[in-house]
């Protein structure tokens, strides 16, 4: 189950630990569009990277432990993300580096280019949970 405050909308496909494809729909009713930008309402990269994020969280929930970005290699935009689109983004795990992995990821829209949106890779490590400290 995805929460609601998440920046993605839909998982569609998962194998744990090894690939994730999610969906972002791009809404006119989003409230980032009044501001980003007035009269040219522009998605902005770093929420795409948010997504991008939550896709690779997604992708390696279920297991031991809570996942984080703990680095980004990568990241490339090729053109803007306009409402009315879906943002699709397919997240693989490209090696393993222990105790995290490194995840190569394409992310693209639904307008009609051939051309993907951009891609990228990021390294997720696990989170180790946090002990209660005495006051």
């Amino acid at each position: 189950m995805i929460p609601r405050d998440w920046p993605i909308d839909r998982v569609v496909e998962r194998e744990p630990g090894r690939k994730c494809v999610a969906l972002k729909y791009l809404s006119f009713s989003d409230p980032i569009f009044t501001e980003h930008f007035p009269g040219m309402p522009i998605y902005p990269g770093s929420m795409v990277l948010n997504s991008v994020f939550a896709t690779g969280r997604a992708m390696m929930e279920g297991g031991p432990a809570a996942w984080r970005v703990a680095g980004v290699k990568r990241a490339a935009f090729r053109r803007p993300s306009l409402p009315g689109r879906v943002l699709t983004i397919i997240a693989t795990v490209d090696a393993e580096i222990p105790p995290g992995a490194m995840a190569e990821v394409r992310y693209s829209l639904s307008d009609g280019h051939p051309a993907p949106l951009g891609n990228g890779a990021f390294l997720l490590e696990p989170v180790a949970p946090l002990e209660p400290v005495a006051s």
